[in-house]
């Protein structure tokens, strides 16, 4: 056996409102985490939608996404989020060699 992976499902079907939620956001490409005009925000903040319901929906996304990638996009996904992209690479590379940033 090479890998083990937990079957999550469709959360479309377990997070229906969410979903439906997600739909009136202002931006199409929202993320829900600051955007300014997100309905799912909005839902956390007024108690229309627990936070902790909320933190569980990013987490199954983040799991069926991930089950989705290769090796060579998990890694380019860990790369961003970690240095935020090269020029934040490059700022850590700086640093260690001791440059001053502007």
């Amino acid at each position: 056996m090479r890998e083990l992976q937990v079957d999550t499902g469709d959360s479309s079907a377990t997070f229906a409102d969410i979903e439906e939620l997600a739909t009136r956001c202002k931006f199409r490409n929202c993320t829900h985490k600051s955007e300014p005009g997100c309905a799912i925000i909005e839902a956390v903040d007024t108690g229309k939608l627990s936070a902790e319901r909320f933190a569980n929906y990013l987490k199954i996304s983040r799991e069926n996404r991930y089950s989705r990638m290769n090796t060579t996009e998990i890694a380019a996904d860990k790369f961003r989020r970690h240095f935020g992209g090269k020029s934040g690479a490059k700022a850590v590379r700086d640093i260690k060699k001791g440059k001053r940033l502007n």
